[in-house]
């Protein structure tokens, strides 16, 4: 990208280089930006869950500040509105069902975390939101994989932090088999491991396996994800 921006003599402004985004408390966080005409933004807020969504919202505070520089500015109180409203369905995202709208699992309230890691880098983000929020809970993963993808990394990472792991296959001839992600794992990750499908037979399961104070964990593909959500919400885009 360097080099891309000396040949066409382009700016290029990278964060913790020329603009910065530093954690203050109570979740809230302060962008620092990279010109003097730029407007230091604190006590900001994001809607999406994960510390690394705070580098991708200054990245996006960074672009207004080229916008703002071509005369195109947008208030103060837009960007703050718009970053704590955001939503971005299967990315770290919570749902939470209750007896009332739970028809599908009628088993009380369980809370369930739908995220479409499918590579290290979103496998990481994942990993490291569970051991900041979820050391205390109970962890029930339920991963599900495309052939082309290094599940074998993913599940190595995830394998430690959870107490039952389900495998299961969404439909597509690209889906891995559960069969061949169990091969993939280490013997001491198989111990807590099993292989269930489709994924709704998965999805009872967990639920089944669930207590009160676990956590259902999604994971593996954005088609997973997907079908997860679908079975839990419906045709709902979003459920605020």
């Amino acid at each position: 990208v360097e080099r891309a921006c000396r040949l066409r003599g382009a700016p290029l402004y990278l964060l913790d280089r020329d603009f910065q985004v530093t954690a203050a408390s109570g979740g809230e966080w302060d962008y620092q930006p990279f010109s003097r005409t730029g407007q230091p933004l604190a006590g900001l807020r994001c809607g999406l869950a994960g510390d690394h969504q705070q580098a991708n919202a200054a990245v996006a505070l960074a672009a207004l500040e080229v916008l703002a520089q071509q005369g195109i500015t947008v208030p103060e109180s837009a960007i703050r509105h718009g970053l704590a409203v955001v939503r971005w369905p299967a990315r770290l995202e919570y749902i939470c069902l209750k007896p009332d709208v739970a028809s599908l699992f009628p088993l009380g309230q369980h809370r369930f975390l739908i995220d479409g890691a499918h590579n290290p880098a979103g496998v990481e983000s994942l990993a490291s939101a569970l051991e900041k929020e979820h050391q205390d809970n109970g962890i029930i993963l339920i991963w599900g994989s495309m052939v082309d993808k290094d599940a074998a990394s993913g599940l190595a990472r995830l394998a430690p932090l959870c107490r039952e792991i389900l495998l299961t296959r969404v439909a597509g001839e690209r889906a891995a088999e559960p069969a061949a992600l169990m091969e993939s794992m280490s013997p001491a990750m198989r111990t807590n491991a099993r292989c269930v499908v489709p994924v709704a037979e998965a999805l009872r399961q967990a639920v089944d396996l669930a207590g009160p104070q676990d956590l259902v964990c999604v994971a593996g593909s954005l088609y997973l994800a997907g079908e997860v959500r679908h079975l839990l919400l419906g045709g709902v885009v979003d459920d605020d």
